[in-house]
């Protein structure tokens, strides 16, 4: 699907340069919003394929989106109906279901870091093609919160009252967020496995290590501490 062609790629660029030489960006796609308003464009894809392009604001679409060839929103992939593992726990993990845990992510305090959750939320990865609730940055994968199934971006681990990877498992899915309904006690001892060792105030981040090999297409959860 084009979702740009190369004339209205450039007829935005220019659009959105002439709005910026009267009024400042403010970090925000409003000029370009306009634009695709004006021109009839679904507003939902248009941000996507701006996101996707590395346009995340009006300046950035002058100085970032292609000006040659036309523009196609990548597919968006299709919701992972693996039950078994859709939240991609690598094969190689070992989990030991009978330790307890003391670590978990959360909202932060700081409301900078809180762009669509409320401060001490409970964080889980989203499963792997979940389809967030708020845009979020596509270079980027994010968690779900356990409360209100906000998309974040950054996970801070906080101490919690011990407990199984199975007793935490069962928490997360009872509390009704459909995405997390598979949330088993598997993927909880490797979310757990990847806290244990981080210090309390740590700021964590996850993504899917996607690998074509000889043993084809594999997909694996990274959660990482984030470096600021």
């Amino acid at each position: 699907m084009i979702l740009l062609t190369e004339k209205q790629a450039n007829d935005l660029i220019t659009f959105v340069e002439d709005k910026l030489t009267t009024k400042s960006c403010n970090h925000k796609l409003t000029f370009a919003m306009q634009w695709a308003k004006k021109n009839k464009i679904d507003l939902e894809d248009f941000e996507d394929l701006m996101l996707e392009q590395g346009c995340g604001c009006d300046c950035e679409v002058v100085l970032n989106l292609p000006n040659e060839g036309d523009l196609e929103l990548e597919e968006e992939k299709e919701k992972n109906d693996d039950n078994i593992n859709p939240f991609k726990i690598p094969a190689i993990f070992v989990e030991d279901l009978s330790k307890l845990y003391d670590k978990a992510l959360f909202t932060s305090d700081d409301l900078d870091y809180n762009i669509h959750t409320s401060p001490n939320e409970i964080l889980i990865p989203a499963p792997y093609g979940y389809k967030p609730k708020k845009k979020m940055p596509r270079s980027d994968w994010f968690f779900i919160s356990s409360i209100s199934e906000m998309p974040n971006g950054l996970g801070f681990v906080k101490q919690i009252e011990p407990i199984s990877a199975i007793e935490f498992s069962k928490k997360i899915r009872n509390s009704n967020i459909e995405c997390l309904k598979d949330f088993s006690p598997r993927a909880a001892s490797y979310y757990f496995s990847r806290i244990e060792l981080q210090q309390i105030g740590n700021g964590m981040w996850c993504h899917f290590l996607e690998r074509t090999g000889i043993g084809g297409f594999s997909v694996d959860l990274k959660i990482n501490k984030a470096v600021r």
